[in-house]
């Protein structure tokens, strides 16, 4: 279904353009009841990674391209740790903006209720991690499409959910992080989202021929 990226209000995104939410991201050292927040940049930016990644394989929605643009806002809580914290399991949700020309840049900052943004999906996820590096906070579990509006009012569907929260190279790099700050553990904090969500929708004002 789609393939995205989000990220720090704190740190931007690694191409150096701003995030469209204000966010919180998780701590390295984060403890039990801990959450987090990322978004991607605004949709005006056209970043290539998020420009493409919203796909409806098989029978779409007629008036929307496959793969179409769309801006990410990302949430969780670590719900629990096992361990020495390096394991354990979060839940949390996404919402999925439709990038429209005119729509979700004329809104006010607020990613569960502006109508004026474009069309929103809601995915609720649940996942569990295992620290892999002092770079890498791998998720995997599964997801449910809970709700949606405008064109997606009667989305349902489920799947895999697999991300990660990381610090990726290009964010690192930017200015306003430290020099010489080479990981997650270093800057204290994931600043980077990445995730991927595979599985099957079901919408009945979608034509299925």
């Amino acid at each position: 279904m789609q393939d995205g990226r989000a990220h720090s209000s704190q740190f931007g995104t690694p191409s150096g353009k701003p995030t469209f939410f204000a966010t919180t991201p998780l701590e390295y050292d984060f403890e039990e009841g801990d959450s987090f927040s990322y978004s991607s940049a605004a949709c005006e930016f056209r970043l290539p990674f998020n420009d493409t990644s919203l796909i409806f394989r098989g029978p779409g929605y007629p008036d929307i391209e496959s793969p179409a643009p769309a801006l990410y806002f990302l949430e969780g809580t670590v719900t629990e740790t096992t361990g020495s914290g390096d394991r354990g399991t979060v839940d949390g949700s996404l919402t999925i903006i439709l990038c429209e020309e005119g729509r979700a840049e004329d809104a006010a900052v607020d990613p569960a209720t502006n109508p004026k943004e474009g069309d929103r999906i809601v995915v609720e996820y649940q996942a569990k991690f295992t620290m892999q590096s002092l770079n890498s906070l791998p998720l995997r579990g599964t997801f449910e499409i809970t709700g949606g509006t405008g064109r997606f009012a009667d989305i349902s569907g489920q799947g895999s959910f697999k991300g990660e929260l990381t610090c990726l190279p290009g964010t690192l790099d930017n200015d306003t992080v430290p020099e010489g700050v080479d990981n997650c553990a270093e800057l204290g904090v994931f600043s980077d989202a990445a995730f991927d969500l595979r599985g099957s929708f079901e919408d009945p004002t979608v034509p299925t021929s």
